[in-house]
């Protein structure tokens, strides 16, 4: 973090060699910069005070970083931070270098977790927080994972919700009571569309009410859940019940597919 304070000087100057021959030239210069970036109308006293942090990291700058228009706002935006809440520049950054050690570390185990993990939605969360730190922007950094783990936390509520629904279908269906057990199981497959089991029910608790033709549609996308996920238990059970409703129709050589 501490190469970075230089950057704020490719704001002004067309490249890393116009900045680095102007300060190493003329001390004055920097004090130009300090004033663009502040205002003319900034008090002397701050600016000097800016000045002298500033410069004492300008031999330590990986001019590399230069190119990054995004790194440039944001020590743009710290030199600016320093002086309307009246905190040393060189804390600020010295706080900021700590705070993206740590963000660092988070990442890299982040990354490791990820690996394991079938989360579409934490893969892209992981490429965005790594972009943020890379820009050497830790706010957006926790930004990105705060909005992530609240749209887990929403998501584990709602899957809650529709595990709710979806055992008070199965205690209605094991009552006889299908007309209950489908607005129920209806309940659980709105709030999560992806759950095998969910789909399954839902088929076998239409059958139950003679909907054949609904029946079938949901085990029909029950297995292909089932075969997505390599459950082989449960695409063979759907398979069967898929044979049941063509037996019930009459359709035996349908069944007789199916059952093979």
């Amino acid at each position: 973090m501490k190469k970075i304070l230089f950057l704020c000087l490719l704001i002004y100057f067309s490249n890393a060699n116009e900045i680095n021959n102007s300060l190493n030239n003329n001390h004055n210069s920097v004090i130009t910069i300090v004033k663009e970036v502040l205002g003319k109308d900034t008090q002397e006293h701050i600016i000097k005070k800016i000045v002298y942090e500033l410069s004492s990291y300008l031999s330590k700058i990986d001019t590399k970083l230069l190119k990054n228009k995004q790194i440039i706002m944001n020590l743009s935006s710290t030199i600016k931070e320093s002086v309307k809440t009246n905190q040393s520049l060189t804390l600020l950054l010295v706080k900021r270098e700590q705070q993206r050690a740590v963000d660092l570390l988070e990442i890299e185990q982040l990354k490791k977790e990820q690996i394991k993990s079938t989360d579409v939605d934490f893969k892209v969360m992981i490429e965005e927080a790594e972009k943020a730190l890379n820009n050497y922007n830790s706010k957006k950094y926790q930004k990105v994972l705060a909005s992530y783990r609240e749209n887990k936390k929403h998501k584990e509520l709602i899957k809650n919700i529709a595990t709710t629904h979806y055992l008070s279908a199965k205690n209605y269906a094991g009552d006889f009571y299908f007309d209950k057990a489908k607005k129920e199981i209806n309940k659980a497959v709105a709030l999560d569309d992806t759950n095998g089991d969910y789909a399954g029910w839902y088929g076998l608790i239409l059958f139950n009410l003679a909907e054949y033709g609904d029946a079938l549609e949901y085990l029909e996308k029950s297995l292909k859940i089932r075969v997505a996920i390599g459950d082989k238990s449960g695409e063979g059970a759907t398979l069967n019940n898929i044979a049941t409703i063509y037996q019930a129709r009459g359709d035996l050589t349908k069944a007789l597919e199916y059952l093979e």
